[in-house]
């Protein structure tokens, strides 16, 4: 059992994100959120220590998913056309897209999602994968950098 102080604190936390009440969400530590307005969380989630959400273009989470140790969704990046300019810029251009992962998904520890990707049902991402790229396979292992195909699951 956590001790009281870590209990307390995760009370907190939750009273100031009302996203994430009564959906049966796990806290296994405090998540970073960033713009949790453009969030959508199923029921059943489970979100380990150190995650970070980066919500700007949106994150959309099913049902029954599992977000491991320093998972990372980054829903913007840096714009690298015309770098040379935008490098020059003060606030410099971003490009990005929304992130969908679908229900039963569970993505393992150190893992990066980039902007503009889906991950299919019941897919499970490898321990310090990046996925860059949609997935298409349902029910399926998915691992490496970038994440490839590797298995279908029973």
């Amino acid at each position: 059992m956590a001790p009281l102080y870590k209990r307390i604190e995760l009370k907190i936390y939750l009273l100031f994100h009302r996203k994430l009440w009564g959906k049966s969400i796990q806290l296994d530590g405090l998540p970073e959120i960033q713009v949790i307005d453009h969030l959508t969380i199923g029921h059943n989630v489970s979100i380990n220590d150190h995650v970070f959400l980066q919500c700007h273009g949106g994150i959309t989470i099913g049902n029954n998913v599992t977000l491991s140790r320093n998972t990372q969704i980054l829903t913007g990046g840096l714009d690298l056309r015309n770098y040379s300019e935008n490098a020059q810029q003060r606030y410099r251009s971003h490009t990005g897209g929304p992130v969908l992962i679908d229900d039963g998904v569970w993505i393992a520890a150190n893992c990066v999602v980039v902007g503009g990707v889906h991950i299919p049902k019941n897919c499970v991402i490898a321990a310090g994968s990046v996925v860059n790229k949609s997935l298409s396979i349902p029910n399926a292992l998915y691992g490496g950098v970038p994440a490839k195909f590797i298995k279908k699951l029973d």
